[in-house]
């Protein structure tokens, strides 16, 4: 029989590159357009606070108890739950998910792609001298949906290059990704809230964003907040798992599991700001209302708010140059977020098989 590869037994390099790499695998799309909408769609404020409940009574001991059982096994989820007999299929049903999950969330990482090439490029801003531009960005964007010619070859680019830093190694490929990546991610970040802070209107979008609404918490909000959580935490499904087996023995979990969940939860609160100052600018330009741009499945729905709201937002901007830096900017931000979370995801599947197989 074949011996294990020298991928699975690598380990981070340090603790610091860990913490990136698990920052990385929780930080996602969901957390710069899901959560700001959410919020917004379901009071504000109101809404902040039980995603702040379902994060620390839920979402962290759970980070917590999967980066234990996966240090504690080293092996990954098949060797985790293969000694338990019945418990097999949850390994089996974990590491389905995260393939499912990847092959969608690669399809959407496509689609980030052409955005930002055809930002890089200066298609998208066409846009800008169509009235009204909303319209020309919808079709923009259901035809980026149905054209399957570019989107087999942004999937494809996307497949390649997550298997390639799959196959690096962790601490080569996934822990030297995020390390490149996070720092650039909070970089784009901070740089876009704070020049979003200097549009007319910022401070409405701002209030709208975090002013809590009890008039529209409804019992839905709460199972909203707790698929939020799960989601953005990328728990339950195995990816802090596996990232457990490459973690030393004397790292602080706990501490980790701390770090991970405020890391998250800051930055998707963070993007909050962003996004509502946009549309606070954009209301002031247009005709179009908070409550209605929220509630509007043509800009809300599916990521829509990403695709269409905000470079319609954007478009506003009077300099060509700094519509320019901003998409380009914006798109990078989400394509540093969902490139480390397509790894994330992929690594628990590949790591399972390599287990099995002994690959």
């Amino acid at each position: 029989m074949s011996q294990p590869s020298d991928k699975q037994n690598n380990n981070f390099s340090s603790y610091i590159g860990f913490l990136a790499a698990a920052v990385s695998a929780s930080v996602g799309l969901s957390n710069i357009w899901r959560f700001p909408a959410e919020t917004a769609k379901f009071g504000g404020g109101v809404y902040v606070l039980a995603y702040l409940l379902c994060v620390i009574f839920v979402g962290l001991p759970l980070v917590l108890a999967e980066l234990a059982v996966g240090r504690a096994n080293g092996k990954g989820l098949y060797e985790t739950y293969k000694p338990y007999k019945g418990w097999v299929w949850v390994g089996r049903i974990a590491a389905l998910t995260c393939f499912l999950i990847f092959a969608t969330y690669n399809i959407i990482t496509g689609w980030v792609c052409n955005y930002l090439w055809t930002s890089i490029t200066g298609k998208l801003f066409a846009g800008a001298s169509v009235d009204p531009p909303k319209e020309w960005l919808i079709s923009f964007y259901e035809e980026t949906c149905q054209a399957w010619e570019w989107n087999l070859l942004w999937v494809s680019f996307v497949l390649g290059l997550s298997l390639w830093i799959n196959l690096t190694g962790v601490s080569a490929g996934i822990e030297k990704l995020s390390k490149i990546a996070m720092p650039l991610f909070v970089i784009m970040l901070i740089g876009l809230i704070g020049y979003s802070f200097t549009l007319k209107g910022c401070g409405e979008g701002i209030a709208y964003y975090l002013i809590p609404q009890p008039s529209k918490f409804r019992v839905e909000a709460f199972a909203s907040a707790f698929s939020q959580a799960f989601l953005s935490l990328a728990v339950g499904m195995g990816c802090l798992l596996t990232y457990g087996c490459y973690v030393d023995k004397q790292a602080n979990l706990r501490s980790s599991a701390i770090v991970i969940s405020a890391g998250d939860t800051i930055v998707a609160f963070l993007a909050g700001f962003f996004i509502f100052s946009s549309l606070g600018f954009l209301t002031t330009n247009d005709k179009a209302t908070l409550d209605g741009l929220i509630g509007d499945d043509r800009f809300n729905a599916d990521g829509k708010l990403a695709f269409i709201a905000i470079p319609w937002a954007l478009f506003f901007i009077r300099s060509a140059i700094i519509q320019y830096l901003l998409l380009v900017s914006f798109y990078c931000l989400l394509l540093f977020a969902a490139i480390t979370s397509c790894v994330a995801i992929l690594e628990a599947p590949s790591k399972y098989l390599a287990s099995m197989f002994n690959w």
